[in-house]
């Protein structure tokens, strides 16, 4: 499938606005919700404990210890967001998807699930579609030889093994791959589910992790 936009998309410096940072997030959602409630609980039951305290009620660790609770829900909120000036910089590339969730494939689905996907940072490849595609196809059809390792991460993805990243150490068919486990959202796929072809932009971070870009940018 073409992608439009992606060479704009692509040019130096990008504009990714901060309200839209939050569709590139990492975790699959519920993270955030968790701890977002530990957050605003712990605001809630440090004040709650505050006024405890002052009536005698209470010890004085309880509205400490909720405060603390607090600060460290908001810092683990920051960390798991990726800030807009690294999604600016990280490069793009045009990814494909070696395994996902089968809920990934069904438009009518509506759900945040993991995938497999490679890329490359090469520049001479990056944005080849076709040849990511093409290296991607043979792996999954058995078609290159030594990459046995490969097939074995998939049968522990499929099996429901936390994966965060295949390492590839040598080229394959001249090109520097990266696998990545990288979270997908049905709405923000073209159609509402993985195309066909496979073929997903990422961006890619400083630990050769892929983020998917929302269709949105491209559409």
């Amino acid at each position: 499938m073409a992608y439009r936009n992606i060479e704009q998309f692509d040019k130096s410096p990008r504009n990714i606005k901060k309200e839209d940072a939050k569709l590139f997030l990492k975790n699959t959602g519920n993270t955030g919700k968790w701890i977002l409630i530990l957050f605003l609980g712990g605001i809630g039951l440090s004040i709650i404990t505050l006024v405890l305290y002052f009536l005698s009620i209470c010890p004085v660790w309880c509205p400490i210890a909720f405060a603390f609770l607090a600060v460290l829900s908001y810092v683990f909120m920051i960390l798991i967001e990726p800030s807009v000036a690294k999604l600016n910089s990280y490069p793009l590339a045009m990814g494909y998807v070696l395994m996902a969730n089968n809920a990934l494939y069904d438009s009518n689905s509506d759900t945040q699930r993991g995938s497999l996907i490679i890329f490359t940072k090469d520049e001479k490849y990056r944005l080849d579609a076709e040849k990511i595609r093409s290296i991607g196809e043979r792996i999954i059809n058995h078609q290159i030889e030594g990459v046995d390792f490969i097939h074995e991460k998939m049968n522990d993805f499929a099996s429901g093994k936390s994966l965060f990243y295949i390492d590839i150490p040598k080229p394959i068919e001249g090109v520097k791959l990266y696998c990545s486990y990288v979270i997908l959202e049905n709405k923000k796929l073209p159609n509402g589910r993985i195309p066909e072809s496979r073929l997903i932009p990422c961006l890619v971070d400083e630990k050769n992790r892929g983020i998917a870009v929302p269709y949105k940018f491209f559409s």
